[in-house]
């Protein structure tokens, strides 16, 4: 039987939906199949396991979960090995065959798998970085001749010292405008005027260490489409809109066009397991807005005839097999 590690946690701002959609991927995994080991990671990216980690109802009380142990990693043998940090000579190592990601793409750790050579679902050390810096990602889409939006960008350390000519060039700006820390999912700003983006970039350089710009866009629609491998060939999804927090297939005239342009920023940013992007439509032109790394319950929905479960056991065997 092999042994499946369920990577989650992470940094603060994204910890508890890592947290809850480890939980639903432990439930949904075929356990006859598989044995599961959860690995917790804590915002200092220090690694625990534990068996209360299986339950949603030891995370009410996050910093006091019981029975957790510190581990590390480590190769032996040709093996690749979950130790417990203290006590190593107490403890029998921990064979692990895969690593199952659900940490939004953190940069650092998958690096340190793909450097011991241990199996990762998703994206490995190259498409994990490209899509961590929203800059380098958006410099390499734009210079693949694909769609999105006008965009600058600036070192924090950069922003302390030229304050002034760095808030001088984002004027330049049509509002509303949006600012986002590279390197940060889930977290921007939209700016209506001057006031917003002083207030705005004052907070965001607190967060990280470069700081992105990007024009909101004006549309009449707005749909997304996953893509993920499976066999070794690209599975695309439907062209689906949300509506009341349900995705919903739409007719659009785009729509291989669409397909296309999905299927091109996938290959360029060397992407792996499932990623959702998103477009706005609006005047006979799409335009690439966002590319998730993590989306919920891995878009299942967005396809015709999926079952998630049978998606989770595809995104392994095409690592396992």
């Amino acid at each position: 039987m092999k042994t499946i590690g369920i990577l989650f946690g992470g940094d603060a701002i994204n910890q508890n939906k890592s947290i809850t959609r480890a939980i639903n991927l432990y439930d949904n995994i075929n356990k006859s199949k598989y044995e599961i080991v959860m690995i917790y990671v804590d915002i200092y990216n220090n690694l625990y396991t534990g068996e209360d980690l299986k339950d949603i109802k030891s995370y009410k009380d996050a910093q006091n979960i019981t029975g957790l142990e510190e581990v590390t990693f480590t190769k032996c043998d040709d093996k690749y090995v979950l130790l417990k940090k203290n006590g190593l000579f107490r403890q029998k190592p921990r064979e692990i065959d895969l690593i199952f990601p659900v940490t939004y793409d953190d940069y650092k750790l998958i690096s340190s798998f793909d450097y011991l050579g241990i199996p990762i679902v998703g994206n490995k050390t190259e498409g994990a970085l490209l899509s961590n810096d929203k800059i380098i990602r958006n410099d390499i889409l734009r210079a693949n001749k694909i769609n999105i939006p006008y965009y600058t960008w600036f070192y924090s350390e950069e922003y302390l010292n030229k304050k002034e000519k760095i808030l001088e060039d984002i004027e330049g700006f049509e509002y509303p405008l949006s600012i986002q820390p590279a390197h940060i999912n889930n977290v921007k700003a939209v700016c209506e005027n001057y006031d917003d983006v002083l207030d705005s970039v004052d907070e965001m350089v607190n967060l990280d260490d470069k700081i992105i710009v990007i024009k909101e866009l004006d549309y009449k629609d707005k749909v997304s489409i996953a893509i993920y491998k499976n066999k070794s060939k690209l599975v695309c999804s439907n062209i689906c809109t949300l509506k009341n927090d349900k995705f919903e297939v739409v007719d659009t005239q785009y729509k291989d066009k669409l397909i296309n342009n999905a299927v091109k920023a996938y290959e360029v940013l060397n992407l792996r397991g499932v990623k959702r992007f998103d477009y706005v439509i609006s005047d006979d032109e799409y335009t690439l807005i966002n590319i998730s790394n993590l989306p919920s319950n891995f878009a299942y929905s967005l396809f015709d005839n999926e079952d998630y479960r049978g998606m989770i056991e595809n995104l392994i065997s095409e690592e396992l097999d």
